[in-house]
């Protein structure tokens, strides 16, 4: 026989498969917001902290809270906040420009680099500076005079850069939630992979109204940069895919590593990695700096054979070595070939330290 409950014993009950449910509900809403590509503020909390960025090896980072960790990191002696742009004039979608803009905090010094395609010239310089006018430890927010970069939203930045006869205005905004590589008390570094950009270019008289994509990056170390000779490839593919990798690497004590993994990032926070012996870089063609005889590659091919995927990188113009930095290269170039078997296209930027 079964004994009927009582009406007090109903309540309790419904009350609490009421509350499974909402709970269930709850995390559902949550999971499917960390998990789809969505806008930033979707996968930031309560208090600013973006969860730790997954990968195809389960990376074990703390969290990174924001706009705090945009901002100087005090504990870090060496430490740099890197823009790289890929520009098209509106009027004339041909017309193709590049830009990089790096503040460095110690030494306390700004290179740039603007490459003009359409008059295949480059403009460059590095500007030694005694400290900067803003150095925010809140959020991103550096001034120097007339140049600087200050965050204006949620991952929404502003640059303005004037230097002798030119000038750069620049609206930013993140497409994709950042990859936070490091963040603990020896080193720091997350990069924004895909950044709309809009604006306006002033090169001597002539002024072009610009969009495109680009690259931001962040990056800090508690003593001084480990590395002395490098090159960086950051690759965006039209179809929404960003490739990023690092080879020839040196260390200040003379270790020397040929090739590291490279990462794919396809949806927002979320990294694939392809270990470095299953991919393959080759230079193609080479431009020779007549003062220093260092030869830079402007043409280079990508091949991940198991990924069927064959892209080749052509520099907009071959000069673009930055003008008293020692060498450093920021070449912006155009991209060609097929990802994952399918015709793309897109942009890249090849950073190179001899």
């Amino acid at each position: 026989m079964i004994e009927a409950k009582s009406p007090f014993s109903l309540i309790i009950m419904f009350v609490l498969s009421l509350l499974i449910l909402r709970t269930l509900y709850l995390n559902l809403g949550t999971f499917n917001k960390l998990t789809s590509p969505s806008s930033y503020s979707s996968s930031l909390n309560s208090s600013g902290i973006i969860p730790p960025a997954q990968n195809s090896q389960t990376a074990a980072l703390n969290s990174m809270e924001f706009p705090k960790d945009e901002g100087e990191h005090q504990n870090l002696q060496t430490e740099w906040w890197y823009f790289a742009g890929h520009f098209q004039d509106e009027q004339n979608p041909a017309d193709k420009f590049g830009l990089t803009l790096i503040f460095n905090k110690n030494p306390a010094r700004i290179e740039f680099n603007i490459s003009d395609g359409v008059a295949q010239k480059n403009y460059s310089s590095v500007i030694n500076i005694d400290g900067y006018d803003l150095l925010g430890k809140d959020k991103l927010a550096i001034k120097k005079g007339d140049i600087y970069w200050l965050e204006s939203g949620v991952f929404k930045y502003q640059i303005h850069f004037k230097f002798e006869d030119k000038e750069i205005n620049l609206d930013l905004t993140s497409l994709k939630n950042p990859f936070l590589f490091s963040n603990d008390t020896e080193t720091f570094y997350y990069e924004q992979t895909r950044v709309r950009v809009s604006g306006s270019l002033f090169l001597s008289d002539n002024h072009y109204d610009i969009k495109g994509v680009g690259w931001v990056d962040h990056q800090g170390f508690k003593t001084v940069n480990p590395w002395k000779s490098w090159r960086w490839y950051a690759l965006q593919l039209d179809n929404n895919v960003e490739i990023a990798f690092v080879t020839d690497l040196t260390s200040q004590t003379g270790s020397f590593s040929k090739k590291n993994n490279l990462s794919i990032f396809k949806e927002t926070a979320l990294r694939e990695i392809i270990d470095s012996q299953k991919y393959s870089i080759k230079d193609l063609e080479y431009w020779q700096d007549p003062k220093t005889k260092v030869k830079y590659p402007v043409k280079w091919q990508l091949e991940i054979p198991e990924r069927n995927t064959n892209l080749i990188a052509t520099s907009v113009i071959a000069d673009q070595v930055i003008e008293g930095a020692n060498g450093f290269y920021e070449g912006t170039c155009l991209l060609m070939g097929t990802f994952e078997g399918k015709p793309v296209s897109g942009r890249a930027q090849f950073e190179y330290q001899p």
